[in-house]
């Protein structure tokens, strides 16, 4: 009997320390490493077939319906070539939800154990970068090695990267402040997420650590959280120029174009909605692009009214988004970016029912996080929203995998009690 259970919990622990696998690969450059960690997690549940159970999860049904609606998509696509090269990325939205419909729910404290040791293990991912970028430096002794895209590389992403600290970072200061490398990696966690200088990251995150500061003031020590938040800002000062800059960037006019020293002519949150010509010399602000984004979804709609209800296919929008770059004659750049807002993104490739799935996974994920008062799930339901204005993240498998992961690992926590009681 003795061995049976030993075995059991075995199994057990292989299923956790796959899923753990899982998180922690997130950020690594090479995505083949993450694939690894997807495989082995399916293998150990596999492996634990026994216990496997049926659950009526109802919210866990919502992501494999959004990839089942984009396989669905193949038959209207504007484009097949891109759509089908696009479903591969999606799988992990179909695997994960199912698999989490049968194994065993994770507790509360096996929970706490994954999210603690992902955590300590995305601040040794910071010294890695750190280490890394100071090499860069001592080689072309350019300060910009340190910041953004440069930290990480394009490919990886910066804005991916500083919310997957985000979740790391926000988890410890909100449970697991304790011991002095508790600190140590917390800090190093609020410094990259600075360095990466994601606007809207460092906003959300600065805003969730206040809120949790008056939520929890019993379990958050105050002198303990006020020493963190002075060393962290006095080693964020050196970096702080280059921070304003790219927040000023933002706003140096909102109605009106302004030509730089360069030529360059940056346009306006008003004029990249409403202008009608462009040039080589016109640039797009983070802000002013999405907004022309907008524009865009409109116009398409407008120009082909059923892609408001099915739309143009999964993968299928950047052939028009490049027409339109050539007809108003900007950068090419700017035609090869996706509408870089999930929200549109999902509504441009899959219609209306794909913007309602969409809606309903963050929407179930504010009802269950605040109804169960859980404030990680809470934090997790508040980044993925913000980050979905900003970034079409089920256009990269490192973006599904984020949300997803996450998304599984906190709605398994509730929702069997939720669907027990409508079932019954």
């Amino acid at each position: 009997m003795n061995l049976l259970n030993n075995n059991i919990i075995t199994k057990r622990k292989f299923i956790i320390f796959a899923f753990l696998l899982c998180l922690i690969t997130l950020p690594f450059k090479k995505l083949g490493f993450n694939n690894v960690a997807t495989i082995l997690f399916v293998l150990a549940c596999i492996i634990n077939y026994k216990d496997l159970k049926f659950t009526k999860n109802t919210l866990l049904f919502l992501p494999i319906f959004y990839f089942i609606l984009c396989v669905c998509s193949l038959f209207w696509t504007i484009d097949m070539s891109s759509s089908l090269k696009a479903i591969p990325k999606e799988v992990g939205l179909f695997i994960f939800p199912l698999l989490f419909l049968f194994i065993k729910n994770f507790s509360q404290k096996e929970i706490h154990r994954i999210m603690l040791y992902f955590s300590y293990s995305m601040a040794i991912y910071c010294i890695y970068l750190l280490l890394n970028s100071l090499i860069k430096y001592l080689d072309v002794h350019d300060i910009n090695v340190f910041f953004y895209h440069e930290l990480v590389t394009l490919e990886v992403n910066a804005i991916y990267i500083s919310v997957i600290l985000a979740f790391a970072f926000l988890y410890l200061i909100v449970n697991h402040l304790k011991r002095w490398f508790d600190f140590a990696s917390a800090i190093l966690l609020f410094i990259l997420i600075v360095l990466l200088s994601s606007k809207n990251i460092i906003i959300i995150t600065v805003f969730l650590s206040i809120l949790s500061f008056f939520l929890f003031k019993k379990r958050i020590q105050v002198k303990k959280l006020t020493l963190f938040i002075g060393l962290a800002s006095i080693l964020c000062v050196p970096f702080a120029s280059k921070i304003i800059e790219r927040f000023k960037a933002e706003f140096v006019d909102v109605d009106n174009n302004i030509i730089m020293e360069d030529g360059v002519e940056n346009i306006s949150i008003k004029n990249a909605w409403i202008q009608e010509d462009f040039s080589k010399n016109s640039y797009f602000t983070g802000t002013s692009i999405r907004v022309y984004q907008l524009r865009l979804l409109v116009e398409f709609i407008q120009e082909t009214p059923v892609v408001f209800f099915s739309g143009m296919g999964i993968n299928a929008t950047q052939e028009k988004i490049r027409t339109k770059q050539q007809e108003r004659g900007y950068l090419e750049y700017f035609g090869n970016l996706n509408f870089h807002n999930q929200f549109l993104q999902s509504h441009a490739e899959l219609g209306i029912l794909g913007l309602i799935i969409l809606l309903s996974m963050l929407g179930s994920s504010f009802y269950i996080a605040i109804k169960n008062r859980d404030y990680n799930f809470f934090c997790f339901a508040v980044l993925m929203s913000s980050l979905c204005i900003t970034e079409s993240i089920f256009s990269r498998n490192r973006g599904v995998m984020i949300f997803i992961l996450f998304y599984s690992l906190y709605h398994q926590l509730y929702i069997k009690k939720i669907s027990d009681k409508k079932f019954k």
